[in-house]
């Protein structure tokens, strides 16, 4: 979707402190549109997020993926449930730096991927791919 590759590339040249802006706008816009009680767990997610000063590209993208899934009735998988299942799959914590570590242009379809996919799958994936290509951005984690 065009949109969504217009704003990852918005909010991967954004500043922190511009990233925690636009999260306060997003959350009141948010919950002006919200019905009594709907969105209440996605809001209360960004409240601490926010407080917490963690705000990131790509926390925001996650938030932003959370509230479109949340809208929708679906479920959107963002990076935080990627790296939960890595880290809960020996076979995959051993490849984890091409697996998570990088902000794959294809974002969404990827970590949806790592949530979904065998672990055989994604293991021979890591092990063709090798390492992260050019247009990968690494995320900076360890």
């Amino acid at each position: 979707m065009k949109d969504e590759q217009e704003l990852k590339e918005l909010l991967r040249g954004l500043d922190g402190e511009t990233v925690r802006t636009f999260t306060k706008v997003l959350r009141a816009m948010i919950g002006s549109q919200a019905e009594p009680g709907r969105h209440k767990d996605l809001l209360a997610r960004m409240d601490a997020l926010t407080a917490s000063g963690n705000v990131t590209p790509t926390s925001m993208r996650a938030m932003l993926a959370a509230w479109r899934g949340d809208w929708e009735g679906k479920r959107i998988y963002t990076y935080d449930d990627a790296k939960a299942r890595v880290e809960a799959e020996p076979e995959l914590e051993a490849h984890r730096d091409i697996i998570i570590l990088y902000d794959w242009p294809e974002g969404e379809e990827h970590w949806q991927w790592v949530c979904t996919a065998p672990v055989p799958e994604i293991v021979g994936w890591a092990e063709v791919v090798g390492e992260a290509p050019e247009e990968a951005v690494a995320l900076g984690e360890a």
